[in-house]
């Protein structure tokens, strides 16, 4: 295992690249149970947990961790572990709106933000890209993402549109934690 000091305000400056790369990894791995040390599905229905200590390309001093709650709304907490310390998080909370009713285009709608998710920027730890757009079932749809801040401490509104309407609405906000100075 890697040296294992939290460096306090100057990790950012020694382990910001390191940070956006793994958590980018993380996120996009999808939340694989073969990659997770432990997943599990709570009592409450439709609340997973999951742990992970080992994407391959990573060594064991970074971990993460993500809390997702299905439901009207969803809700999720994913965090990031150095060296056992949490050194960054982001909460989502959205909807698909109640305009959509048919269980088919919920499905379709919640199957483009996962698309849309994984076309995250490279080196900015967010929800998604500015925007997206796509077909999916001969529904056009398009992302947007309005994101205000940094790496250190952002927050952001995702919506979803088809033909003009707002079909999904979601906020986020997180960045860098326990930045204590040394």
């Amino acid at each position: 295992m890697k040296d294992c000091q939290f460096h306090g305000c100057d990790f950012w400056k020694n382990h910001g690249k390191q940070l956006v790369r793994f958590a980018s990894d993380y996120i996009r791995s999808g939340f694989k149970d073969e990659l997770a040390d432990k997943v599990m599905i709570l009592p409450v229905s439709g609340i997973y947990h999951f742990e992970s200590s080992c994407l391959d390309t990573w060594d064991s001093a970074w971990s993460g961790s993500d809390h997702y709650a299905e439901g009207y709304p969803f809700h999720g907490l994913t965090e990031v572990f150095y060296c056992g310390n949490v050194c960054w998080h982001i909460s989502y909370r959205g909807a698909i709106l109640p305009i959509v009713t048919d269980k088919k285009s919920i499905q379709t709608i919640g199957d483009f933000l996962m698309e849309a998710l994984f076309f995250a920027p490279g080196g900015w730890l967010t929800r998604g890209p500015q925007e997206h757009h796509g077909t999916i079932d001969g529904l056009e749809l398009s992302y947007l993402n309005q994101l205000d801040g940094d790496n250190a401490e952002f927050s952001g509104r995702e919506t979803i549109h088809t033909n003009g309407i707002v079909v999904y609405q979601g906020r986020y906000h997180g960045g860098l934690l326990n930045l204590i100075p040394s």
